[in-house]
């Protein structure tokens, strides 16, 4: 069963064989990017004109998703990404792209990732 792997930048980080990248600046990236502000709180960056009426325009315009921690903010990206597809989904030859490879991203392993519902959808 394909699984998600930590992307790094680290001198001699090769990707296995059998795995993709996921995070930016890849057309599977997740638009959501989570942001530290200062001190230990996190929030949402994206960019609120193409988002009309979906769950990111409401976190915009609400003051309750300002002071997140770090999981809480990756499962509310993850949230908006997984909302974002079933408005506007990947064309099957996407995500046969995707069936059976082990996707890479930034997150940690330890926290929600929009891979995670790449590789739900993908193997299906």
């Amino acid at each position: 069963m394909p699984h998600r792997l930590r992307f790094h930048r680290r001198r001699g980080f090769r990707l296995p064989d059998n795995a993709l990248r996921v995070a930016r600046p890849s057309r599977f990236s997740n638009p959501f990017r989570v942001a530290q502000m200062p001190g230990k709180e996190y929030y949402l960056v994206f960019l609120p004109h193409s988002y009309e009426g979906t769950l990111a325009h409401r976190i915009l315009r609400s003051r309750q998703y300002s002071h997140l921690t770090q999981r809480e903010a990756h499962a509310l990206a993850v949230e908006c990404y997984r909302e974002l597809l079933e408005r506007r989904p990947l064309p099957g030859r996407d995500l046969e792209a995707l069936r059976g490879k082990d996707l890479a991203c930034y997150c940690p392993l330890d926290l929600p990732c929009h891979a995670d519902v790449l590789l739900e959808l993908a193997n299906r």
